[in-house]
């Protein structure tokens, strides 16, 4: 948002031009309050029902140590919990639909990547964590996932703490800087035939892990970097090992169909544009693991 880069604009009414994100801001601000209510207070129901494996029930737990919870110890809790949520469901969201684009155009890819899941995993059980080390050509679809299109193309703008310079450029205190993620990910001299997703080039040359890029830099590097690339890593596997994905034609799977260029929106966080596949289980005892995975979640 433009107050963020100047601040003095907070000051200004609303309905002068070029206040349109203070209008936005408004209009957004009732969502924001129903999305922290519903996340805290749907948390504390299942609280009551005894699940305990979960962040806001961590706080709970971790304060009540030291007496009565006040007020301003749960609106911290739900703003800790409404940010962590926030933030975490929109990137992860952004890589997994890229995934996904990406599969659905370079059907190879994901013919490759099953069949080495089913080589090592088998397909009597989904896929864990346990099985991330032996599936190395799994892990260069993900980090070709990262690389093919970042969810933050600008990253999180950064300021210097103190005088530098760069390549005969000088950076003074308080300049704010902006690591661009999109032309690192893009750089022909770093990864050959940038445009093109392959997966190979992980495996085959030794090259920069976008990893180390799209969830920031220095000190304030993401914290749920770990965690999200977990959650990335698990839904991409057990989509591998549970269906088979394709452009919807004629017929209940085909590659028939049409197949628009990869497009993604503008913003600061950006997804591909909307488009169609088809999901169809492997097999009816694929449908029974998910069912079985499902009934042993605790909640």
């Amino acid at each position: 948002m433009p107050v963020d880069l100047f601040p003095v604009l907070k000051y200004l009414p609303a309905w002068l031009p070029g206040m349109a994100f203070k209008r936005h801001a408004l209009s957004v601000r009732e969502d924001v309050q129903q999305m922290r209510t519903l996340l805290f207070e749907g948390a504390k129901e299942k609280m009551k029902m005894g699940a305990s494996n979960f962040l806001i029930a961590s706080l709970f737990e971790s304060l009540s140590r030291d007496g009565q919870i006040s007020v301003d110890d749960e609106l911290d809790i739900m703003s800790v919990a409404a940010v962590l949520y926030g933030a975490s469901t929109d990137t992860t969201s952004s890589v997994m639909e890229t995934f996904l684009l990406a599969m659905v155009h370079y059907p190879d890819v994901y013919r490759k990547a099953q069949d080495e899941v089913d080589r090592i995993v088998g397909r009597d059980r989904l896929p864990d964590l346990t099985d991330r080390d032996s599936l190395p050509y799994v892990e260069a679809v993900i980090m070709e996932s990262y690389r093919w299109h970042p969810p933050f193309p600008l990253g999180v703008p950064h300021v210097t703490t103190k005088s530098d310079y760069y390549q005969g450029y000088h950076i003074p205190k308080g300049a704010l800087v902006i690591g661009n993620v999109w032309a690192i990910t893009r750089n022909p001299a770093v990864y050959d035939d940038p445009e093109t997703f392959c997966p190979e080039r992980f495996i085959d040359q030794k090259q920069l892990d976008p990893r180390d890029m799209v969830f920031g830099f220095g000190r304030r590097i993401c914290p749920g970097k770990v965690f999200g690339d977990t959650n990335l890593w698990l839904a991409a596997v057990s989509i591998l090992a549970a269906f088979d994905i394709a452009v919807p034609g004629p017929g209940p799977l085909s590659l028939g169909g049409k197949l628009n260029p990869p497009a993604f929106t503008s913003g600061f966080i950006t997804h591909p544009e909307p488009f169609e596949c088809v999901f169809k289980p492997r097999s009816a005892k694929t449908l029974d693991l998910i069912s079985q995975t499902l009934a042993a979640r605790e909640w």
